[in-house]
């Protein structure tokens, strides 16, 4: 009997590694070597979409953390345009009454606070500019 002519269902037919019918030979191909590739595949999938995930999540938060500091720093700045305006309106009080010689006594915690908003400006825009520096140099590491 020849392999064309094998019964499929005949329990003494042997499987063959030949040409069966004309057609491509006959290869095993094992299911675990197809559950090993496909495994792979997905992990490298996975390690692909973790790790832009984690640069989205780290970008995401230096960018909300600029912002907040931008923030903060616009509200100093605005709270210190307000002292200034304070100040210009008792010095005008003062100047109309003829009376500047109070200054200190009268300006004194008005200077304080405007000293105050002024160190915490410098100070958020030191840590702006400590971001955008730490930024650059990440830059270009990547680039390399």
């Amino acid at each position: 009997m020849t392999d064309e002519n094998k019964n499929l269902n005949d329990p003494d037919a042997t499987e063959s590694n030949e040409h069966t019918a004309g057609g491509p030979p006959y290869t095993e191909y094992s299911g675990n070597q197809l559950g090993d590739k496909i495994s792979d595949a997905t992990e490298k999938g996975v390690k692909a979409v973790k790790s832009v995930f984690q640069k989205v999540t780290d970008l995401a938060g230096e960018a909300s953390e600029l912002t907040r500091l931008k923030l903060d720093l616009v509200k100093i700045k605005g709270q210190r345009d307000s002292a200034y305006v304070e100040l210009g309106k008792k010095y005008y009080a003062l100047q109309k009454m003829d009376k500047v010689q109070g200054f200190k006594a009268t300006f004194g915690k008005d200077l304080e606070k405007i000293d105050e908003l002024e160190a915490n400006i410098s100070q958020k825009e030191e840590e702006l500019e400590r971001i955008n520096f730490s930024e650059k140099l990440k830059g270009k590491s990547e680039e390399e």
